[in-house]
């Protein structure tokens, strides 16, 4: 499963192996999509910060 970012809609393609990878899309309505999407970046920024407190 995962997820990314067309015309300011959030796309979730989920594989199944027993449907021959036919790709399901579920959309969202935009006000939801823009709350997942923050918190996506916003948990993708602490993720770098982390890294390069650790590494560097």
């Amino acid at each position: 499963v995962f997820l990314y970012l067309k015309n300011n809609n959030l796309y979730f393609y989920v594989n199944y192996k027993y449907l021959n990878n036919i790709l399901i899309k579920i959309y969202y309505l935009s006000f939801f999509n823009l709350k997942i999407l923050d918190r996506v970046l916003k948990i993708k920024s602490f993720l770098k910060m982390n890294i390069k407190n650790t590494y560097y």
